[in-house]
């Protein structure tokens, strides 16, 4: 049995990389983009302090450099912050947890008071 197999190790080779090419070929079809912006709405975002604290709230969901965060831009005139992020790594709720956490309510959820306690006091 095995002579039989060495001798036609030209037609294994030939039905390996056919197998190859078939498995490569199923992923090739599989592609999901893993990159989202939303717009966030933060109506007591209305200063360039209540933005940066939003700001660093959400890249601080970046960590160590992941890319996950990838762009933050608050628009204080219209109360908003849009954000482009990974969305295999976080979602729509690790972002909006994030704003919470940092003291300001955001798309109807209501904000950490003990977060915001901290930042109406000064520190």
């Amino acid at each position: 049995m095995g002579e039989g197999l060495w001798k036609n190790r030209g037609a294994m080779k030939k039905w390996m990389a056919m197998a190859v090419l078939a498995v490569a070929g199923l992923g090739a079809g599989c592609f999901r983009n893993v990159e989202t912006t939303v717009e966030l709405r933060v109506p007591e975002m209305t200063d360039r302090a209540s933005a940066l604290r939003v700001e660093r709230a959400l890249k601080g969901l970046d960590r160590n450099g992941s890319g996950n965060i990838r762009e933050v831009v608050p628009d204080i005139g219209n109360g908003v912050v849009r954000v482009r992020y990974n969305n295999v790594e976080l979602g729509l709720k690790n972002l909006q947890m994030a704003v919470m956490h940092a003291g300001y309510a955001v798309d109807e959820l209501p904000a950490d008071e003990a977060a915001r306690a901290k930042w109406s006091k000064g520190e």
